[in-house]
């Protein structure tokens, strides 16, 4: 058994406060997120998983490249693998897209009007993120593109085409067309 004097505090009020709040701290530095490099200004998509082809890679820099020239509109899209290989795991695609919207800073603080798609190919998710000068008022239109353009796509196996159509509708969007249609898949002869 220990003896403590009476009257002495085992550690001073000081000490303890340190400690309370280095516990209180360790979770967040614990499960600190990572995020892939934003890319060189030339290119407006980062492909980790491997999802976009040579083809749909040069769509996706041509239509960002115009949306942000005529309408001074960023878009970006970036594949991961999975959330957990960026030490993300414990958050949600939504919280990670976020996130990353406001590490890489898209859009300007005068005029917020930034779009991120964002697909993480192992953990089956994607996500569109609006810049807040979106408000909720697009919201509808991005799922839209996420239900119509991109989720099908993707459901045949298709990501490289559910990307680079997300981006057509996304561009859509952002100057206040009418969303495109689905790009026509080629079936073949057991298909007819």
């Amino acid at each position: 058994l220990i003896n403590i004097p009476e009257g002495k505090p085992v550690m001073n009020e000081k000490r303890c406060l340190i400690w309370v709040t280095i516990l209180l701290l360790m979770p967040l530095w614990a499960f600190a997120a990572s995020f892939p490099e934003k890319p060189p200004s030339e290119h407006y998509y980062v492909d980790e998983a491997g999802l976009i082809d040579a083809e749909a890679g040069a769509r996706i820099d041509e239509v960002a490249s115009a949306l942000l020239a005529e309408e001074r509109i960023p878009l970006y899209v970036v594949t991961i693998s999975s959330l957990a290989v960026y030490d993300a795991v414990t958050l949600r695609i939504e919280e990670y897209a976020t996130a990353l919207f406001d590490h890489w800073g898209i859009g300007w603080q005068d005029r917020n009007y930034g779009i991120l798609l964002l697909v993480s190919k192992g953990d089956r998710k994607a996500r569109i993120e609006l810049g807040g000068d979106w408000g909720r008022n697009y919201d509808y239109q991005a799922r839209q593109v996420m239900d119509e353009l991109i989720i099908p796509a993707f459901k045949r196996g298709d990501f490289s085409t559910g990307i680079a159509d997300g981006v057509r509708g996304l561009d859509a969007m952002a100057r206040g067309l009418a969303l495109p249609v689905a790009e026509e898949v080629e079936l073949g002869p057991a298909h007819v």
